[in-house]
């Protein structure tokens, strides 16, 4: 019996039957439940916002509840509201403004945390003062820049930002300057 004869048939029976479990593991379909859909939707939504406050001469409050969206991995759009309530004492002048509004928000993740975002704000400002009188008005603010986000559980974060606003008005605006720092935490 010439055993070298079978070798070719041995070697293609092995070779076709380790073809087939391969191509039988590649292409197990896979199984999509609404559980599953309804957790990613779930998972890409966030809420947090910023919160800040100052005591002493000048009193002030800022509270921005957030809460955004994913729409790709990099990509979040989002709206939120302000509340700042801000009162200067000093000598013989009180003053203070009262300011509420909302705000539409974009930002896109690069590389190592690292950010850049866009924020439109619309806020309606009243004043009330003993030194001078000043119809209420509606402010719009434009607000661009980046920052570094911390990763915090599964889809928490803490956000540092610094952005410029590119509609400042020095006039009307109730910040000194048109750059703010914001820290922001989301979850």
């Amino acid at each position: 019996m010439n055993v070298v004869r079978y070798v070719p048939l041995l070697f293609t029976i092995i070779f076709f039957s380790n073809i087939n479990s391969v191509t039988a593991q590649y292409y197990e379909p896979e199984i999509k439940t609404n559980k599953t859909e309804k957790n990613r939707l779930i998972d890409s939504f966030h809420f947090g916002g910023n919160l800040g406050a100052q005591l002493g001469p000048q009193t002030s409050l800022f509270l921005s509840p957030t809460a955004y969206y994913d729409v790709t991995d990099n990509v979040k759009i989002g709206s939120g509201l302000n509340y700042v309530y801000i009162n200067h004492e000093y000598l013989d002048v009180n003053e203070s403004y009262t300011i509420y509004g909302g705000r539409l928000l974009v930002s896109y993740d690069l590389l190592f945390n690292v950010m850049l975002s866009t924020d439109f704000e619309q806020d309606y400002v009243s004043y009330k003062g003993n030194s001078s009188s000043i119809d209420p008005y509606w402010l719009s603010s434009w607000y661009i820049g980046g920052g570094y986000y911390f990763p915090v559980g599964k889809n928490g974060r803490v956000i540092a930002s610094m952005c410029y606003d590119v509609l400042y008005q020095k006039n009307k605006s109730y910040f000194s300057s048109p750059w703010r720092p914001t820290i922001g935490i989301y979850f």
